[in-house]
């Protein structure tokens, strides 16, 4: 019920938004919310005696049922209200009718199936990027395509985009099934509760016809509306030659960004590199709170200064998982920095640099 009644509105344009769906049907209840961006249904076996459906306030019904007891629930419905019964408890919830509720459902075309596992992966590595900006909506979402699209193979490589003006993420992951011929740009927020949800091996996806895309999964789904507008050309950005090349223990590399971020904090989160004899020194100062600089380990060839806003970094470091290793790679001071881990090639992060004056 939780899951439903995050994606309800907390100010409806309809009141009925305002509400979820239980739908009985099938030895099953499907329970939905809708904020009419993004959906979610999510069904639980049970006993159904008399198929129906009613809807009640999203709030409330969460608020219920996270206080009854363990055990057999009973649900009932009469008119537009909803009885509830667990053990000792007996509550009643008035609602609105079924028929207010707009359709939702989860049904469309297949486009993709995905290992769950590593599609979770890849969502941790690539939402950091999306832009909270819905001024420009397109980039508040991930950007979909197939890689190899010439390819009439069963097994292709997804390509996912994303990117919020500061910063870039690039990562492939393998799908099965695919039948994906145009790009799509998908709602952060939709693939952020896809992945939350998300139960069993594999992970389907469906486009709809009232130009949607359902994630769809063990006992539920998740829908959301593809975002319209033109992506930017990030193939522009990715740089291609640089002059400086170096690997980084992930570990390390995070305690020095964090030791330097707490002196960045007055300075707009300025954080400054310096590569010289295989050595990286991660420093910032402020008149305010002082000054630090630590030298981390490094192998590679190269040198030079760069900057950049320690809350892209630290982003960055969070979603990468356990990776032991990361490369970077820079062509000068005002130019993007190009991250990645080590020995994974479908991975790639890049952060615009901040001019900083000497």
């Amino acid at each position: 019920m939780g899951a439903a009644a995050r994606n309800v509105s907390s100010r409806p344009q309809l009141p009925v938004l305002a509400n979820i769906l239980l739908k009985a049907e099938k030895g099953k209840l499907l329970a939905v919310g809708t904020d009419m961006m993004t959906s979610v249904g999510l069904a639980a076996g049970g006993k159904v005696e008399e198929e129906g459906a009613v809807t009640v306030p999203a709030r409330d019904l969460a608020a219920l049922a996270s206080g009854l007891p363990a055990g057999t629930v009973e649900l009932s419905s009469d008119g537009s209200a909803l009885t509830v019964i667990a053990g000792r408890t007996r509550a009643k919830l008035m609602g609105m009718s079924a028929e207010d509720f707009p359709e939702v459902d989860g049904k469309g075309k297949a486009a993709f199936g995905v290992d769950r596992e590593a599609w979770g992966e890849a969502m941790e590595k690539i939402l950091v990027c999306v832009s909270p900006d819905e001024g420009r909506p397109v980039l508040t979402g991930v950007k979909i395509e197939t890689e190899n699209r010439k390819q009439k193979t069963e097994n292709r490589t997804l390509r996912l985009t994303a990117t919020d003006g500061y910063r870039l993420g690039v990562i492939e992951v393998g799908a099965e099934r695919m039948d994906l011929d145009e790009a799509v740009v998908v709602p952060a927020r939709t693939l952020g509760e896809a992945t939350r949800l998300a139960a069993g091996k594999i992970l389907m996806v469906e486009l709809t016809d009232d130009g949607g895309i359902c994630f769809k999964f063990e006992d539920g789904w998740v829908k959301g509306k593809l975002l319209a507008g033109e992506f930017p050309a990030v193939d522009k950005i990715i740089p291609q030659e640089f002059e400086t090349e170096i690997t980084i223990d992930r570990g390390e590399l995070e305690k020095a960004v964090k030791l330097a971020a707490i002196f960045a904090r007055e300075s707009a989160n300025i954080i400054k590199w310096k590569i010289e004899n295989e050595k990286l020194k991660i420093s910032a100062n402020s008149p305010q709170i002082g000054e630090n600089e630590t030298e981390v380990e490094m192998t590679g060839k190269g040198g030079g200064e760069i900057a950049f806003n320690s809350r892209y970094l630290l982003d960055l470091l969070g979603s990468v998982g356990e990776a032991e290793r990361l490369t970077f790679k820079m062509a000068g001071p005002l130019k993007p920095g190009m991250f990645g881990i080590e020995g994974n090639k479908n991975f790639k992060h890049v952060i615009m640099p901040v001019r900083v004056q000497k």
